[in-house]
């Protein structure tokens, strides 16, 4: 990669991305996974996440997986050294994952991933904490000019809802992943989507293949929903604080964040509930188990006034 700094892409509060390293693979896996990062134009931040590969003394490092790495913190950047990467091991399972379908371990997709998180998104995240800003694990689309944040936990639902989503009507898919909440705001950044199908060759995360490049986005919101399974399909109105509450219980849950990363990562900080603004329309959406309920939800979701 010949350009090796760039930035996401906000109307205001950039964040600068400087990467050091000679590894292909690297630049392979950064272009591959977040060309919208890598093709769009540097622009002026005050911050920067800085990047680099190369094995240091042993203080302070923390373990994560099939690699190792520490943090450098001042008042302007967060640099994160990536030690060790288990290359081996790693290349191991992906030839595993190749052999079964339902393999559901982490190989050289899922470690590029890691690493990505660690030492890019993680770092963003800090910043983003420190302005106020809550990471909500969570969808982010466009339908007729008005734009839904749909959270859950893991496994509720959220990925084949957003798959459905896209196949059948006219929606703009921002994230389907997590988002940034503050008031009645919210940001994502650029990061792939993984709703596609899942297929018997796995080049990438965990078997389900990359769907979309999303730009960042920034924008006032209109809906938050909180997608949970239940016995049958229902949405009904749900307070602000009981739904910050139920957001904050999800990232608690999942250890999803800032706030629950290693003890020794100088990057851990407090958990905060979402800060939500009165004029945003909150509901909670109840969903029957199925790919048969999902339809029913979407015109549920669809036909909010």
């Amino acid at each position: 990669m010949k350009r090796k700094s760039f930035t996401t892409q906000w109307q205001h509060q950039n964040v600068c991305v400087q990467y050091e390293g000679n590894n292909l693979l690297d630049s392979f896996f950064l272009k591959f996974f977040f060309k919208n990062w890598i093709s769009l134009p540097k622009k002026r931040c005050k911050r920067r996440v800085i990047v680099k590969f190369g094995i240091l003394p042993k203080t302070n490092r923390v373990n994560d997986r099939l690699f190792s790495y520490q943090r450098e913190i001042d008042e302007s950047s967060i640099t994160t050294h990536i030690n060790r990467i288990d290359w081996l091991r790693a290349s191991t399972r992906s030839f595993y994952k190749t052999m079964f379908r339902n393999a559901n371990v982490i190989g050289i997709p899922e470690l590029y991933l890691a690493m990505i998180r660690k030492s890019i998104l993680e770092p963003i995240e800090f910043y983003k904490h420190l302005q106020g800003w809550s990471l909500v694990h969570s969808s982010v689309f466009i339908y007729q000019d008005r734009t839904f944040v749909v959270a859950a936990g893991s496994k509720a639902g959220k990925s084949t809802l957003i798959k459905q989503l896209v196949k059948k009507h006219d929606v703009l898919v921002l994230s389907d992943n997590y988002a940034f909440l503050k008031d009645n705001y919210v940001k994502t950044i650029e990061e792939p989507m993984r709703g596609g199908d899942s297929k018997t060759f796995k080049p990438t995360f965990y078997g389900r293949s990359i769907s979309g490049y999303p730009k960042a986005y920034e924008s006032n919101t209109d809906f938050i929903i909180y997608l949970n399974r239940g016995e049958k399909n229902q949405i009904r109105e749900i307070k602000l604080e009981a739904l910050a509450e139920i957001l904050f219980k999800i990232n608690n849950e999942e250890q999803e964040g800032v706030a629950y990363l290693n003890l020794k990562d100088p990057l851990r900080s407090i958990p905060r509930k979402p800060i939500l603004a009165a004029t945003v329309a909150t509901y909670e959406l109840e969903i029957s188990e199925g790919l048969e309920n999902i339809a029913v939800a979407i015109d549920l979701i669809l036909n909010l006034k």
